[in-house]
């Protein structure tokens, strides 16, 4: 049975029904975004100079000019993930709905990782490579940099405060993991004394088994000397604005030293989430790592550490309770689930109800906005204009002409450019209208290079009906966007689908490749559908191309997210018409039956299993299927689902099984 204990130490003048009406905490507003916003370069652990980004998100048609400020900081243990986790992307734009301005944060990651990794017989290697460190001082050093990255941003965006109409006053931080680590660490790491002695001056790091350079965790040049990172407060944007925060929020995080919560005057509000059932985090007191250690990778996988010992939401609440007057105003949500070794497949390092806990945040921090006197109705004379002046003329969205004869509908935006919409091929401002391959305005290229494609994957295909399930699009987990914008892929095209076809499998992508000295002349993202065929993204059956040169011959590469790729056998004409081409005859495959597997008589299709996309099906799709199953995966898109259902369990490893050790082709392997 799960107990929720609740603590909120921060009283209010305001009734339940008015606080619930409060603004800050109602969706109303549309979102605009700045993608890829650099806020600094710093040194990271290996003695590189990085570069560090940031996306903003605004309410759209706000006339408030004192908008609060959140900053977002993902998680993945100082070591892995980004801005792009799709929790800070949630939460973004749900707390840009309500009217606030969202930073989402990168910050330096990475930690050395330690000289004395032993495989396993069944692991055969790590299976979160990068979390094996060297000793607990890397991650006080990986936590400061990075709370020292969070001071940086927490300034740049008060300097923006006139482009962004935001409260100096009013800036929060919230982050889940080892971003609540580095949010609760910059709203109270508040003098130099706080400083951990592992951030100073300290011996160089061992050197890392070969094994984590193999897989990426460390780099060749790795400078394993370990200098003193500097002050709590960093190098970036120091002068005129400080880093102070109103509130922080951690979901499952923590900290390391509850010493940090001593001697800050006007305390930042603490809101505080954790689940019993967290065995990465020890929602109490504990090592990190310790319970999927001890009780999850136990006789499977080598066990994580030495990690430091961390207080995680529980603990927190109960040293704040110990407290009383002298705690920081704080609301702690904490699910008292813990069932010992069963946690090891549920979800307890993550947010139970994501609406619940966001709408909760929003709620808590507004009240403190709302006492500090920042009240939409009454905060400007008039709405800002995009230079910051009150009343002016400038009116973020208010016409403008940007003199130029092929965009329309021009407004201010938000960062005071006066820009308009593109002009399509049938004159409509922002219209979608365009020229196909035949030269045609709003053309269906029922007569431009469609190459119609029939392929068939392992993992999706039912026995002996020569059909496909559709239960990722069933179920809405199929992205609208392509998702090949990662490793190995690196696609970075714009195909979407507003709709995506209720027979539709997953997602494909396509090369055309030059048969003299196999570049990659065009590459198309498309949606598989249940028979095998493709649909573009205009919905026309087939796939189209637009950069090769119509009646030339071109080699096609087929890859899938975890299947093996494949190359067609010979160079495909692909003539100003529609060109039929059946992959799941061996014959017309590179490597014939070898490359491809017998699904049905004289059927065949790409090979399940190729977890990481490196045209390989070896121990290291293995070891991503494990991690992803032990952090729970049921209802999403992840490429350990190998029969792509959705759920990732004991059917994605029988899938993957038979094939271990298939080779691609030498033209297919990244």
């Amino acid at each position: 049975m799960k107990h929720i204990l609740t603590l909120t130490m921060f009283c209010l003048c305001f009734s339940t029904n008015l606080f619930a009406q409060s603004p800050y905490t109602q969706v109303q507003f549309s979102v605009d975004s700045i993608i890829d916003v650099n806020y600094g370069d710093a040194i990271n652990y290996a003695g590189e100079e990085e570069a560090l980004f940031l996306d903003i998100y605004k309410p759209q048609g706000d006339p408030n000019c004192l908008r609060p400020v959140m900053i977002l900081a993902h998680g993945g243990a100082w070591v892995t993930d980004s801005k792009d986790n799709a929790s800070m992307k949630f939460m973004s734009m749900e707390l840009a709905k309500r009217g606030w301005v969202v930073a989402n944060i990168d910050y330096r990651l990475g930690m050395n990782n330690t000289d004395e990794y032993e495989t396993t017989d069944l692991c055969l290697s790590v299976t979160a490579p990068c979390a094996f460190i060297s000793d607990s001082m890397e991650v006080e050093r990986a936590n400061f940099r990075a709370m020292q990255d969070a001071k940086g941003v927490v300034r740049f965006m008060k300097s923006r405060h006139l482009m962004d109409s935001t409260d100096i006053n009013n800036v929060y931080m919230a982050g889940e993991s080892a971003g609540g680590f580095i949010a609760l660490s910059a709203g109270f790491t508040n003098v130099e004394s706080k400083k951990p002695a592992s951030c100073y001056a300290i011996g160089d790091a061992p050197i890392p088994d070969a094994d984590f350079l193999d897989v990426g965790c460390t780099v060749a040049t790795n400078d394993l000397s370990r200098p003193d990172l500097g002050t709590i407060e960093g190098d970036l944007h120091t002068g005129t604005y400080d880093a102070s925060l109103q509130g922080v929020g951690s979901f499952f995080g923590g900290v390391i030293d509850v010493s940090i919560f001593d001697n800050v005057p006007n305390a930042p509000s603490v809101y505080l989430f954790a689940q019993g059932a967290d065995v990465v985090i020890d929602f109490d007191y504990g090592m990190m790592f310790d319970r999927i250690s001890n009780e999850c990778l136990t006789g499977l996988c080598q066990g994580f550490g030495p990690y430091p010992h961390a207080y995680g939401g529980e603990g927190l609440r109960k040293y704040f309770e110990d407290l009383g007057t002298a705690a920081p105003p704080s609301q702690a949500e904490i699910l008292d689930n813990a069932s010992g070794f069963g946690d090891c497949l549920g979800n307890g390092h993550a947010i139970d109800d994501p609406e619940l806990r966001l709408q909760n945040i929003a709620d808590f921090f507004a009240a403190r906005i709302l006492a500090s006197g920042n009240d939409p109705a009454s905060n400007c004379a008039g709405p800002p204009d995009c230079l910051g002046d009150i009343g002016g003329s400038n009116i973020i969205g208010s016409p403008c002409n940007d003199n130029d004869d092929n965009t329309g509908d021009d407004t201010w935006d938000n960062d005071c450019n006066c820009v308009g919409l593109l002009i399509d091929c049938m004159g409509v401002a922002g219209g979608n209208a365009v020229i196909d391959n035949c030269g045609v305005c709003e053309g269906d290229n029922s007569s431009c290079g469609i190459a119609n494609l029939k392929i068939y994957l392992e993992g999706a295909v039912s026995t002996g009906n020569n059909l496909m399930n559709t239960d990722l699009g069933n179920n809405n987990l199929i992205p609208n966007n392509q998702p090949y914008n990662t490793a190995p892929w690196n696609y970075n095209g714009m195909e979407n689908y507003q709709t995506i076809p209720t027979n539709a499998v997953d997602w494909l992508l396509v090369q055309a490749i030059d048969i003299n000295n196999n570049s990659i002349i065009e590459t198309r993202a498309v949606l598989l559908l249940a028979d095998g065929s493709l649909e573009d993204t205009d919905g026309t059956i087939g796939l189209v191309f637009s950069d090769i040169v119509y009646g030339n011959d071109y080699y096609l590469y087929i890859r899938h997210r975890n299947h093996l790729a494949i190359q067609s056998a010979t160079p495909l004409t692909i003539t100003d018409g529609t060109t039929v081409f059946d992959f799941t005859n061996p014959t017309n495959v590179m490597g014939n039956t070898e490359q491809v597997v017998l699904l049905d008589t004289n059927t065949y299709g790409l090979h399940a299993g190729d977890i990481n996309g490196d045209g390989t099906i070896n121990v290291m799709d293995f070891n991503a299927y494990i991690f992803a199953l032990s952090g729970g995966s049921n209802n999403q898109y992840r490429l350990a689902d190998t029969d792509l259902n959705g759920i990732i369990d004991i059917t994605d490893f029988d899938t993957y099984r038979p094939n271990c050790r298939k080779i691609g082709i030498d033209n297919i392997r990244y």
